[in-house]
């Protein structure tokens, strides 16, 4: 493997790089002496080095205003080609330009070169006829760097979402092709409002493909009438070696655009991949187990949509920029004992295989789910019991013995512990018990940290949805307790705490109760409450699932799962209050669906001042920022910055437009145009609160 480094206007190796660039000039153009230094000045120029020599390029030029990276030139010397130097100088590229958007190039359509980026993850998005006398058709590919749509797996669509590949496309343009009559199925009108047909980038590699212009344009206009899916480059190139494995290297073009088709599918948030490409349809099984895809028939989505549709539940949920994956399990109890055997209480193995046993045994009272890492390495298991009535019980939730002692362990747990009270509410249930015998001290304390609270035979957490009153509330949790056969005695503590006198004027007895209650809120009591911007960007990173599929500036899997955060903003003007609640409003951005809107929900815990230095190094626990980004923040070492920590996010169901927000907001006599963080009064988060979560 060759080694990868900057070339500086004074290393020798410049000297080389511009050998390369005159041995290939006929295909790279012609480029000025000035540029390659003013290049090398940049620290724009990568090598690939072997023994000392320079066998390969990138030379490429930054925006700093547009964020994107152009590259200029990719050139591999002629005696080492196709050794993987080309991906190893994109890989370089990408890691060194990550905080751009994404990086672009033009290639001549007759170039082989043009089969060469697909390979390397871009995709064609448009093309125009070059400048020169030739009048040679040029196709502008693109790379996009893993910055996910902001709160892009949030939307309120409740349909299936279904990826098609080019030969299902093409069948809808003409259902007179061989075959095409299997995809007609999909068309019918009882099915419309129940699935929605995407495609994925791969269609535009095919399309671009065809040689005739005016068909070119015809497909296209076309396929801009479907939804593309997004996926991560990383997680697309992982998938796209899974694929080869299990497919085989492809014969021939065609054969390599289906395999990237079905990687792109993998890669993205759909569950269903439809085709009637036999090869890969023979391969469905090892698809779904490795992937949780399901690939189908036309013919088989029609036939199969309620199950495929409830699979759905049980698919991989993407956490933090990693390809951690949830799924149901219901055997293997050896293998999985001897992953989760808990050996520093005693447990023997095969009492739990017994236990595992008798909970696979009994499907319909146990659900038991499965984390694993995407390379069948289990994470963490967790059995949902929902034999009582307005009750959750849990009576297994283990973290796996390999990462238990790592960082990964606190923040795992307390992800699944949130996914579980949330998936119980979404069911109407408002109790969850966690009754494991063998508790991990990591999971004790992620219990506690969650809201739970220790009763006589395990962890309990109440939940209701929505602001009441203290007395509301008090009455509510009475309801709660006589509907799921709670002891009394076991919430008693709670009811002592919002029964005093002076819980209401304590803002931050209130949040601790509002914490383990979540999430519920109080109304009537002295709990400040703010609107405050934030950057699209770090909107997505911060607090929308978007981030488990990639962090914007690479943060460590085990940080960026943590359920607590941090947003860094300028000091001035100060916020009055350093504990409340915090209505986020994602400020406009261009070709971002769901900016300009007030979209979540959280606690603020604390208001930090400081210096870049003091700030970063309090809080790079959280993962999501880097020492540069916190230095921007500043504006220089020197500089002041203030850290607004919060925690218990909730995403709303119907964000809230800035024209509706306005609307609201001076009703209360309240005019902000949220350039600054805007203090609201009760009644105004509250018509705000109950209208994003659509009360």
């Amino acid at each position: 493997m060759a080694v990868i480094e900057v070339v500086s206007e004074d290393s020798s190796y410049l000297d080389e790089v511009k050998r390369l660039w005159r041995e290939n000039s006929k295909t790279l153009g012609p480029y000025p002496n000035g540029a390659f230094v003013e290049r090398a000045q940049s620290g724009e120029i990568l090598a690939a080095l072997e023994n000392g020599q320079v066998v390969g390029y990138a030379l490429f030029y930054s925006s700093q205003k547009y964020r994107r990276v152009r590259l200029t030139h990719l050139c591999v010397d002629s005696t080492n080609r196709r050794q993987g130097l080309a991906h190893q100088l994109i890989e370089a590229l990408r890691n060194q330009t990550v905080a751009h958007k994404g990086i672009g190039l033009y290639c001549r359509r007759d170039y082989e070169a043009w089969e060469l980026w697909p390979r390397l993850g871009f995709v064609p998005i448009s093309e125009k006829v070059g400048r020169g006398k030739d009048g040679h058709e040029l196709t502008y590919f693109w790379l996009q760097h893993p910055h996910p749509t902001l709160f892009s797996s949030k939307d309120d669509d409740e349909r299936l979402k279904v990826v098609i590949d080019a030969n299902i496309f093409l069948d809808f343009d003409d259902i007179s092709r061989n075959g095409a009559d299997e995809t007609v199925g999909i068309m019918a009108d009882w099915l419309k409002p129940l699935i929605q047909i995407c495609i994925n980038d791969e269609l535009y590699v095919e399309i671009y493909r065809n040689d005739d212009s005016d068909q070119r344009k015809d497909r296209l206009s076309k396929a801009h009438t479907f939804e593309c899916l997004e996926c991560n480059t990383d997680d697309f190139l992982t998938a796209q070696s899974s694929v080869r494995t299990l497919l085989g290297q492809s014969t021939g073009k065609r054969d390599e655009s289906d395999q990237r088709h079905l990687a792109r599918t993998i890669a993205s948030d759909s569950t269903v991949f439809v085709t009637r490409d036999e090869p890969v349809l023979k391969v469905a099984d090892e698809i779904y187990d490795q992937h949780g895809l399901s690939i189908v028939r036309p013919a088989q989505l029609v036939a199969r949509f309620e199950e495929l549709r409830n699979e759905r539940d049980y698919q991989r949920a993407r956490l933090a920029g990693t390809s951690l994956q949830f799924r149901r399990v219901s055997d293997d109890s050896a293998k999985l004992a001897e992953q989760f055997q808990s050996q520093a209480t005693g447990e023997r193995k095969r009492d739990l295989v017994e236990h595992l046993n008798r909970t696979f045994a009994n499907p319909d009272r146990f659900e038991c789910h499965l984390v694993d890492s995407g390379q069948n390495r289990p994470l963490a298991i967790h059995v949902a019991d929902s034999s009582k009535t307005n009750m959750i019980t849990v009576p297994t939730f283990r973290i796996a013995k390999s990462v238990l002692n790592t960082r990964l362990a606190p923040t795992l747990a307390r992800t699944l512990l949130a996914g579980i009270v949330q998936s119980a509410l979404r069911s109407g249930i408002h109790a969850v018990r966690i009754t494991e015998p063998c508790l991990s001290p990591v999971v004790s304390s992620a219990l506690q940290s969650s809201g739970f609270f220790q009763v006589s035979d395990g962890w309990l957490k109440l939940s209701f949805v929505d602001a009441q009153s203290v007395e509301d509330v008090s009455e509510q949790l009475a309801r709660i307790v006589q509907s799921a056969s709670i002891d009394d005695t076991d919430i008693q503590h709670i009811q002592d705490v919002i029964g005093d006198p002076s819980f209401r004027g304590d803002a931050n007895a209130v949040l601790d109760i509002e914490h383990m209650l979540w999430p519920g809120k109080f109304t009537g009591c002295a709990v400040p409450n703010y609107v405050v911007a934030i950057e699209p960007r770090w909107a997505t990173d911060l607090f929308d699932a978007g981030l488990a599929r990639s962090s914007l500036w690479g943060a460590e899997t085990e940080l960026a799962l943590n359920p607590d955060s941090v947003y860094y903003r300028a000091i001035r003007p100060p916020m009055r209050f350093s504990e409340g609640r915090i209505l986020w409003y994602v400020k406009e951005a261009k070709k971002i669906a769901g900016s300009k809107r007030i979209r979540a929900c959280s606690q603020l815990r604390g208001v930090v001042n400081g210096g870049p230095k003091e700030l970063f190094r309090r809080f790079r626990r959280f993962g999501v920022y880097q020492w540069q980004n916190v230095l921007e923040t500043a504006g220089s070492l020197d500089g002041q910055l203030m850290a607004l920590e919060f925690s218990d996010t909730e995403l709303f169901h119907s964000p809230i437009s800035w024209d509706s927000a306005q609307s609201i907001l001076r009703s209360f006599d309240i005019r902000s145009t949220f350039q600054s963080p805007t203090a609201i009064s009760e009644d105004a988060f509250l018509a705000l609160y109950r209208q994003g979560l659509n009360f």
